[in-house]
């Protein structure tokens, strides 16, 4: 029979409560220049030679073949008296396949914010980024992929977070003028290791916090996962109903074992490392990391936060079931005989691991004999 563990292995459940939601009240999707009118930032110093302005697969490219000045692109929020919405956030999305050298402070990407008598430059590479004041510092970021940073402020205080980690914290800094955002790619530090450096942005966004979130769907769905279809289980999307950001520290994680099986430990749950916009996704669309599958014969559970409303998916991965039906059948067999060699087994082949060992072996093949139900 279907084993369903101590909880129901649904789903997405109803909030208890409204959800922070993202208000957006302006998106550049790096599908045009910044400066077309349909984007509206405006040139502050331009790309000349050797830089470059690129549109390539959906992003906007500032491309150096060799060491160059800067390109600076302004865009206005506000001007006074006007005043920028209250609780605003600001994100983007950035690339770089440069990396943090000795002189990091004079070539890269920059963002600089100006908002309600705060002020922010964040410098960024491929592989690290840092506050203006080199206070705030973070290492080992993949120059492969795209990043998602983000500013939020609340009354006189502001943070700053890269993919869903938090990373700057500072309140009200310089007085109050005219509220811009300006982006900024730089081709000073271009060495003999990477000759031509590509400073990439996939979307700059701002807009403002409001209440109203449902979270309405998840890949994979919720309920039992496929081992065949899903066989690294280190990274998951939610949608919700609206534009929304989750922060890692929004996020807890459960197991619940399977009777019969070694259980997980709590030290060894699955632990989220980053959340982060999908490139060219939707900006509902949240797509969460770990640093290790879901386990397998077991349910894990999900609950996400924000202090006002809760959100709870769940994940079963049945013992020995490989397709997903929540049953361990022939079917999973024939997958059982596949795996069923010497060495460490493949993510695939840790279903069958049943005592998490590291290994297929015949207590692994008894285990499975009591899960395996027939046609």
């Amino acid at each position: 029979m279907r084993y369903m563990g101590p909880w129901i292995a649904l789903v997405i459940s109803t909030p208890l409560n409204w959800s922070y939601a993202d208000d957006l009240l302006y998106g550049y999707d790096a599908d045009a220049l910044p400066h077309d009118p349909t984007a509206g930032w405006i040139v502050a110093d331009p790309c000349d030679p050797p830089c470059t302005e690129l549109l390539e697969d959906g992003h906007f490219v500032l491309f150096w073949p060799q060491p160059g000045n800067l390109a600076n692109y302004d865009l206005t929020v506000a001007a006074p008296p006007a005043l920028p919405p209250p609780a605003m956030w600001v994100e983007w999305s950035y690339r770089s396949n440069h990396l943090r050298g000795p002189f990091f402070d004079s070539c890269d990407g920059f963002f600089s914010i100006h908002v309600s008598g705060m002020s922010e430059l964040v410098l960024m590479y491929g592989d690290s980024a840092s506050s203006f004041s080199g206070n705030d510092v973070i290492f080992g970021l993949d120059p492969n992929e795209f990043h998602t940073y983000r500013f939020e402020h609340y009354g006189f205080d502001y943070t700053i977070t890269i993919d869903g980690n938090r990373f700057i914290s500072d309140g009200e800094n310089s007085p109050t003028g005219v509220h811009f955002l300006q982006f900024t790619g730089r081709g000073g530090c271009i060495d003999d290791s990477i000759p031509d450096m590509a400073n990439e942005w996939d979307f700059i966004r701002y807009g403002t916090r409001e209440y109203g979130e449902q979270l309405v769907n998840s890949t994979p769905p919720p309920g039992f996962v496929s081992a065949s279809d899903y066989p690294d289980r280190t990274r998951f999307t939610v949608t919700f109903d609206s534009p929304n950001y989750v922060y890692v520290d929004d996020i807890a994680v459960a197991v619940a074992n399977f009777p019969g099986v070694t259980p997980v430990a709590p030290m060894n749950y699955p632990m989220v490392t980053q959340t982060r916009r999908l490139d060219n996704s939707p900006p509902e669309v949240v797509e969460i990391v770990f640093d290790k599958p879901i386990p397998h014969a077991a349910t894990t559970r999900f609950t996400i936060s924000d202090g006002v409303a809760t959100n709870i998916i769940e994940y079963t991965l049945s013992p020995g079931d490989a397709d997903g039906d929540g049953l361990a059948t022939l079917a999973d067999f024939a997958h059982f005989q596949n795996c069923f060699r010497p060495g460490s087994p493949s993510a695939f082949c840790k279903t069958f691991d049943l005592n998490r060992n590291a290994q297929l072996n015949l207590v692994d093949y008894l285990l499975f004999q009591s899960f395996l139900v027939e046609p």
